[in-house]
């Protein structure tokens, strides 16, 4: 299996559009669902963004989704320099990172700054999709 971690930062007023991307790309990844393929990106307070994918022999799959071509075209204009890649072994693991669905980076950033929105559908714990059975 094999492991990259991907680091880089953003510009901070491309930081919101930057997560709304990568939004999109776990959208596909969740409805495509490829095999041997594990993928969990996290932003950091600092506007860094931290990508962690693993997968088994062959072709990583996710530089085939459309979404996540749009995500690399304009990282350009989004990031402040090069994405750093560094290849990675796992250790181990606890927790159902991968059950977990994407946010929706506008309403987290309202909620950040205390203003309250209306939303289609409340987001979910983790531990409510666990409970679940995973996402629906």
């Amino acid at each position: 299996m094999s492991v990259t971690i991907v680091r880089y930062r953003t510009r901070p007023e491309m930081a919101d559009e930057n997560e709304r991307l990568i939004s999109d790309v776990l959208r596909e990844l969740h409805l495509s669902a490829p095999d041997g393929f594990r993928y969990l990106a996290v932003r950091l307070s600092d506007n860094e963004f931290v990508h962690l994918a693993s997968f088994d022999e062959g072709a990583m799959p996710i530089t085939e989704l459309k979404t996540f071509q749009t995500f690399r075209a304009g990282g350009k204009e989004r990031w402040l320099g090069s994405p750093a890649f560094t290849e990675a072994s796992i250790i181990g693991a606890y927790g159902a990172w991968g059950s977990m669905a994407p946010r929706d980076p506008t309403r987290a950033t309202a909620e950040a700054a205390g203003v309250r929105t209306e939303a289609s559908e409340p987001e979910t714990h983790p531990s409510e999709f666990a409970a679940r059975g995973g996402p629906s």
